[in-house]
């Protein structure tokens, strides 16, 4: 009697430890989920994290994100070099180039880019500078532009709209002023005549008659790879793993992103899963999804990266004194993970 019990209390033992093996073979489900804090914007170019957590792909990789949220490039760069926070998703910016230069952080994934078609950064400008008849961006020669920091990608793309369309970049005046907010307000109290800035936090005042749209970046000026995903230099050193499970679920959401609204061959046009892609989206940016859907922006759906144009732009920031020293694309990229654009 005594040894039949014996045969069922280590029967038992045999399924617990099986059933304990099971759970500790399933990411996040035997153990705590790692808490990884995001540095992003409410912007629709940056869908990769936000698709992720909507459609489960981080906790599937045992990770818990925390959002913080930042009106700028710049301070999400400088935030994740300083350790505050373990990934980013910004526009590139001279700030950042620097940054990453001394190691302090990594490009591991692209998010958008500007493409011919689609819907990312707009050139915006005052309704008093229309009334003036600024109608055109061939007439932009002599008017100020309003960006949020000097060297960012903000001010690279006034520089290849200026290029795309003949203009002399050195007649215009550009005005930091910090964050789309702040740029809104001079929009719509005529303190500056244009701006280039993301498209999502213009949309309402656009609409409201408060501003007047000159374009899309994406059909003013030549394709670019714009913003990227970064990570702090401690979590890339001692947490590779972390950053592979991360990438894995940020490119699941970029893939997602990509198949609602862009073809096999990256052409514009909405699929079916289109209006619950717009729903996660404006849940996101606090945009309405039928305005969201007049600016949607082209997003790789691998990540990949562009050496060329972080080459381009490299220069280009060195020529205009934003970037001291020119500085190796191949330097801030961490080749473990990234996956890289064959052309420009």
């Amino acid at each position: 009697m005594t040894s039949a019990r014996n045969h069922c209390r280590q029967k038992r033992l045999c399924f617990m430890a099986a059933g304990l093996g099971l759970l500790l073979a399933l990411p996040g489900s035997a153990r705590a989920a790692d808490h990884v804090k995001i540095g992003i914007q409410r912007v629709m170019g940056y869908p990769g994290v936000p698709v992720a957590m909507a459609h489960g792909y981080f906790a599937a990789e045992g990770i818990e994100p925390e959002l913080v949220f930042f009106d700028a490039a710049q301070p999400t760069a400088v935030a994740v070099a300083s350790g505050r926070i373990d990934f980013g998703v910004a526009g590139i910016s001279a700030a950042f180039y620097e940054l990453a230069s001394g190691g302090r952080l990594r490009l591991i994934a692209s998010s958008c880019s500007e493409a011919p078609g689609f819907r990312n950064l707009a050139l915006f400008e005052s309704n008093e500078a229309y009334r003036r008849g600024l109608d055109t961006v061939r007439k932009l020669t002599g008017h100020s532009v309003a960006i949020t920091q000097f060297g960012s990608g903000l001010e690279y793309e006034v520089g290849m709209i200026a290029e795309k369309n003949q203009l002399a970049f050195e007649t215009l005046t550009l005005k930091a002023l910090q964050s789309n907010g702040n740029i809104i307000s001079a929009l719509e109290g005529a303190a500056v005549d244009a701006a280039v800035m993301p498209g999502t936090p213009g949309l309402g005042p656009l609409d409201a008659g408060k501003l007047h749209l000159l374009g899309w970046v994406g059909d003013l000026a030549d394709r670019a790879m714009v913003s990227a995903a970064v990570v702090s230099q401690p979590v890339d050193d001692h947490k590779p793993a972390l950053v592979e499970r991360f990438l894995r679920a940020y490119r699941r959401g970029l893939h997602d992103f990509h198949d609602a609204f862009a073809d096999a061959m990256d052409h514009r046009r909405d699929g079916p899963t289109a209006p619950a892609m717009l729903a996660i989206m404006s849940e996101f940016t606090g945009v309405p999804a039928v305005k969201l859907a007049r600016a949607v922006p082209f997003a790789d759906p691998e990540g990949r990266i562009s050496m060329d144009d972080l080459a381009h732009q490299i220069d280009w920031h060195v020529a205009h004194g934003r970037i001291k020293n020119p500085i190796d694309p191949a330097s801030i990229v961490d080749k473990r993970f990234v996956a890289l654009a064959t052309s420009r």
